[in-house]
């Protein structure tokens, strides 16, 4: 069954037709005035065309779910390929001329008008484009559709990750020994290995008093120390903070033997963790809180970690996720580890330097 996406032509003549929910349009308008095309792709990101609520396209999709289509003859001839035309029901009612190219999963809008309008220059529109080669999804419509797949591709190794991370909880919770998680299988995490290791003491629990008490209760997980960047990223903005969301319960730190992240939780929040139905289980990427300090790192890791939200590791040895740009971060304190070690550092890495020289 194909998905129905329509063109950004197509998102355009329903913003100018004053087809598009109020928030979407605000989006578009606000990408539409963006030279960069980076930033215009990210802003477009926050569009979801799969789901777009626009009645034309509710009933595109309905029509290619049910398989019920109907070929408009003149747009047809002039395409040299099969144009559907899908009609809605709303005043002023709307149609779409929706095509589908060999190879490819989905259907996509192409056009779209007045009842009226669109009968009159309707193939007129679809000559156009078939003249200039523009018959079809853009490069950025491919590209923002392949990034909603991946991000939903994403969010389901997400959801599996946190069921087998919470299986393994509940099984080191009962033998109180290292659980090894089974990770889900996709590439980032394909020669992973992460172990986890609940310590608690469920003797003369208080229910009404769990959400007090952190005495000999921790999580900590573990990642061998030849895994991946991709691998320790998806430990330190997935399973760290569904545990654990407060940063200054958390400590991750690196040594020869790997990642190792031990995890300060109170016993309420435990109990809450192993009761979790699949349901509670978040289908979105986490969104780290604002760092409360300032740690020294490399100027390249730093950068990146700026650009693309991943973790980087501090001259103190934790590892942290800077939230913003270097702008955001200019008033916040330094770690003092980070003030104490980043002379030697600076030293080690000025000998470095001399001795490639």
């Amino acid at each position: 069954m194909s998905n129905v996406r329509p063109t950004l032509r197509v998102v355009k003549i329903l913003k100018k037709g004053s087809k598009l929910p109020s928030e979407v349009a605000s989006v578009y308008e606000s990408a539409s005035r963006i030279d960069d095309p980076r930033a215009k792709f990210d802003k477009l990101r926050e569009i979801d065309l799969d789901n777009l609520d626009v009645a034309v396209l509710g009933v595109a999709r309905s029509q290619f779910a049910a398989e019920t289509l109907d070929t408009h003859k003149s747009m047809s001839r002039e395409a040299d390929r099969p144009v559907y035309e899908v009609r809605d029901r709303e005043s002023p009612a709307w149609r779409g001329a929706v095509i589908r190219l060999a190879g490819d999963e989905d259907a996509w809008m192409v056009h779209a008008d007045r009842h009226d309008e669109f009968n009159d220059r309707g193939f007129l529109v679809i000559r156009a484009m078939k003249k200039k080669g523009t018959l079809g999804p853009s490069s950025m419509d491919r590209k923002l559709r392949d990034d909603r797949r991946g991000a939903q591709q994403e969010g389901l190794a997400q959801i599996e990750l946190l069921q087998a991370l919470l299986a393994a909880m509940r099984k080191s919770a009962e033998s109180e020994a290292e659980t090894v998680v089974a990770l889900p299988s996709i590439a980032a995490l394909a020669t992973s290995q992460l172990r986890v290791h609940v310590r608690a003491v469920f003797d003369d629990w208080d229910p009404g008093d769990a959400h007090e008490y952190v005495e000999d209760l921790s999580v900590t997980m573990r990642m061998p120390a030849a895994d991946s960047a991709a691998a320790r990223d998806w430990l330190l903005k997935t399973c760290v903070p569904f545990i654990q969301p407060d940063t200054s319960m958390q400590d991750p730190l690196y040594n020869r033997e790997g990642l190792s992240v031990v995890l300060v939780v109170t016993r309420g929040r435990l109990m809450q963790l192993l009761a979790t139905d699949d349901s509670d289980l978040p289908t979105a990427a986490h969104t780290p809180p604002p760092p409360q300090q300032l740690h020294y790192t490399g100027k390249v890791g730093l950068t990146k970690a700026y650009v693309e939200g991943n973790a980087v590791r501090a001259v103190c040895g934790q590892w942290w996720i800077p939230i913003g740009d270097e702008s955001t971060h200019v008033d916040l304190p330094v770690c003092p580890e980070c003030a104490a070690e980043k002379p030697f550092a600076d030293g080690a890495l000025s000998l470095l330097q001399r001795g490639t020289d």
